[in-house]
């Protein structure tokens, strides 16, 4: 019953006796009512970001953005998820229609500008696109010329299209290429109105800072001259130092992560160990609703915890046929980029110094990145053909596969801010071999210390491989691998946890 026929019932049964406390309660109960209607309604949080999956994505960024939107709407959190449009086959086959459109200067010329929105809402939240012809879309998400000024442009669109739309109760960017709009909140002349919205910055790579130079700034709109010292590092623009020194809280994608950060000396680990008091690592979850082997369309055979022994055997002979590659031994897998903090410059001597030493285990390696580190492991696959085998790109059906279909995965990192293949990988029950380093030291735990997998400290060939030998020569029988399968699966690596930490912080800056 609303207040609206409460009203007169309440009148009725008490104006004879009682009218000088009915308007003292009536007044309360106005109030009361305001109050309890505060509380019904949702808070409101915008994601900005440079990419989103599926939408696309370049990393594991995408992979985030595209998940945890998803699970703060399960908790009640009205979320809004803002991306520039890419060519992707996603886009071309989504639901969109404009609804925002208008012409903004940038630099000396003015652009017509689009905001798409997804219709159907099937990711679970609410998304939009940002059109900028010239620069939006694009067929990749990054390694432009011109980068830093789309990325310019883009956060500056995505703050008029809130300031016309409806502004959040929180605005959440994501990396560098957002580290700007914290700043144009605070002090930015077409954004007053953003003045006591909180901002949150969350750091997924703090090696990439967006660093541009001084003549950038005639590109970011109109701000108060005597605080330009909040863009400045170094007689730089720095974007990632940017949203440090002006969100009301930073958040890293791991509590290991951030140690590591604020003991570098680069200008982000500079720039945490100002803002420490700030600052805060959640490590990342992983959408179970795509990744789970009991459900997975990607997978030769779905099994569950219970079924593991026999399910993980039939997609390992399934990826072995497709590869060439004996499904009887032990096989160890890579899955990601191949480049210098990944270490994909020192795993192709790993694996051969492995196979110096035994011929009784496979390796799958799936990835692209540098020339020179393809060409490696393309040679390692040649002088052990029986072995080794590689896909030089990525495809994310073959992904699932790997996942499900090997023993093992290696993530030999130098820098892994949180790490999702991992998170992956056990929910499939594969042995993670990891690099104690970021968010890796806090999820993989060494065996031998009652932990998920097998862990090493330096960043070279031979502790990889002295690792790897451990791993396939560790004292396995059918009852203690299907023991430590199961562990691994039963870990709860979902959202769900990680999501409501940030829900926790969302409500404390808001209240």
């Amino acid at each position: 019953m609303s207040r609206f026929f409460l009203f007169p019932i309440l009148l009725f049964s008490v104006e004879k006796n009682c009218t000088h406390y009915f308007v003292l309660i009536s007044f309360h109960y106005e109030y009361i009512f305001l109050f309890l209607c505060k509380q019904i309604d949702k808070m409101v949080v915008a994601h900005i970001a440079a990419e989103c999956f599926p939408v696309l994505k370049a990393g594991g960024l995408g992979d985030v953005v595209g998940s945890l939107p998803k699970y703060l709407e399960k908790l009640h959190i009205t979320t809004k998820v803002i991306v520039p449009m890419h060519h992707s086959h996603w886009v071309q086959h989504a639901n969109l229609e404009v609804i925002y459109e208008d012409y903004h200067l940038f630099g000396t010329q003015n652009h017509h500008c689009k905001i798409w929105y997804n219709t159907d809402n099937e990711l679970g939240f609410h998304l939009y696109l940002v059109e900028v012809p010239g620069m939006f879309p694009r067929d990749k998400v990054y390694g432009y010329n011109d980068d830093s000024d789309r990325f310019i442009f883009f956060q500056t669109l995505a703050l008029f299209f809130l300031k016309n739309h409806g502004i959040p109760d929180i605005i959440h960017c994501h990396d560098h290429h957002t580290g700007l709009i914290p700043f144009l909140m605070k002090y930015g002349y077409d954004f007053e109105s953003f003045r006591n919205v909180p901002s949150v910055f969350t750091i997924h790579n703090g090696e990439y800072t967006g660093q541009m130079s001084w003549k950038k700034m005639e590109l970011i709109p109109q701000f108060d001259i005597f605080k330009s010292g909040y863009l400045d590092w170094q007689n730089t623009i720095n974007p990632i130092t940017t949203g440090i020194k002006n969100a009301w809280l930073v958040t890293t994608v791991s509590e290991g992560y951030l140690l590591e950060l604020a003991q570098s000396h680069n200008s982000t680990g500079l720039a945490i160990r100002e803002e420490w008091m700030k600052s805060v690592g959640i490590v990342n979850g992983i959408d179970e609703s795509l990744w789970n082997p009991e459900v997975d369309p990607f997978i030769e055979k779905n099994y569950s915890v219970q079924s593991a022994a026999k399910g993980k055997q039939l997609n390992k002979e399934t990826l072995c046929f497709r590869y060439g590659l004996n499904p009887s031994l032990p096989t160890i897998s890579f899955v990601g980029r191949m480049v210098h903090e990944k270490g994909a410059d020192f795993l192709p001597n790993a694996i051969e110094m492995v196979l110096q030493q035994t011929l009784a285990v496979n390796f799958m390696i799936v990835g692209s990145g540098h020339t020179a580190f393809e060409d490696a492991m393309e040679m390692v696959k040649y002088r052990f053909p029986k072995n080794v085998n590689t896909f030089i790109g990525y495809d994310e059906q073959l992904a699932h596969l790997v996942y499900a279909g090997t023993d093992f995965i290696m993530m030999p990192s130098r820098v892994e801010p949180c790490g999702l293949n991992q998170l992956y990988a056990m929910n499939y029950g594969t042995i993670p071999i990891v690099r104690k380093t970021g968010g890796l030291r806090d999820t993989v735990k060494d065996i031998d210390d009652a932990g998920e997998g097998f862990t090493f400290e330096q960043a070279n060939a031979y502790d990889l491989a002295s690792t790897i030998l451990r791993a396939i020569h560790y004292p396995w029988n059918e009852k203690t691998k299907q023991k430590h399968i199961e562990k691994l699966m039963n870990i709860d690596h979902s959202w769900e946890q990680s999501a409501q930490k940030y829900v926790d912080l969302y409500q404390k800056l808001t209240s």
